[in-house]
């Protein structure tokens, strides 16, 4: 079992590098809480696009943001973020806390 390399950035968040789990999932990173997930061989501050596809940000960065909604929300993060994502689906639209994320990103 390929165990996750752990490494702390600014402001008490925490990064994970490694997370085979992910893969299976389809998604480079993921957020819990102040912790950040990256799947094998994803680098964070790679460059990715925006969910508009209207310019690129970097992934660390948007990840980031998204600390910053959970330590907004708290426990009411992640149901509203699967209810806007299940929203976002049925009416072909993007999650408006990905749309907030990638805003919250300086472009590249």
């Amino acid at each position: 079992m390929h165990r996750c390399k752990p490494c702390e950035i600014e402001g008490g968040i925490v990064e994970y590098y490694g997370n085979s789990s992910l893969r299976s999932w389809g998604i480079a990173a993921i957020v819990f809480g102040n912790t950040i997930n990256y799947g094998v061989g994803v680098n964070p501050n790679g460059i990715v696009p925006r969910y508009d596809q209207s310019g690129f940000v970097v992934l660390r960065d948007h990840e980031i943001a998204h600390v910053a909604q959970y330590r907004a929300l708290g426990p009411f993060f992640l149901p509203a973020y699967l209810l806007c994502e299940g929203w976002a689906r049925i009416f072909r639209r993007i999650n408006a806390f990905e749309n907030a994320a990638d805003n919250a990103c300086d472009p590249q």
